[in-house]
């Protein structure tokens, strides 16, 4: 298989069968929001599969089409690429292990105190590097998209009440 399409191919490719084919690889940079890359392809949420992503469920119980061919054949989950994607996803996880700790400790400090001051420091400190991850073209963006992103959103509802 050379360049997978919807259906395959019956006959040999003619010219302008680009127009009508129905491509089974994802373009992160197609402008087409129903083939960004987040809506077919997501990390795993387990610690001992920190890096390797998947396919998400087609709604049927079964993988995500293009998702499953596009890691397939792009094999988007080797092992030096795994490695790679495990670092960023360590980190934030690092950030929002800090922020929720250091957000625990304010409970036991006296309000206005400097103690409490460095923790509130900390905790914008911990926020600016999550929102660095969700950068536009940050590296592993799906990656802090899955994880960072969401938790900033219930951080932001927790922090108002």
């Amino acid at each position: 298989m050379r360049f997978p399409i919807e259906g395959g191919r019956l006959q040999p490719p003619q010219e302008g069968d680009e127009r009508t084919e129905q491509p089974l690889l994802l373009n992160p940079s197609d402008s087409d929001p129903e083939r960004a890359p987040e809506r077919h392809l997501e990390f795993a949420t387990e610690l001992e599969a920190a890096g390797v992503i998947r396919a998400v469920d087609d709604g049927s119980g079964g993988d995500d089409a293009l998702g499953a061919m596009s890691i397939n054949v792009y094999a988007l989950n080797r092992a030096n690429l795994v490695d790679r994607r495990a670092e960023p996803l360590k980190d934030i996880r690092l950030a929002i292990n800090t922020i929720d700790n250091a957000i625990a400790a304010l409970d036991d400090l006296p309000p206005n105190g400097e103690a409490g001051k460095r923790q509130l420091q900390l905790i914008d400190a911990q926020i600016e590097r999550l929102r660095e991850r969700l950068a536009d073209g940050a590296e592993y963006l799906l990656l802090a998209r899955q994880f960072a992103e969401p938790y900033l959103v219930e951080l932001e509802k927790r922090l108002r009440r």
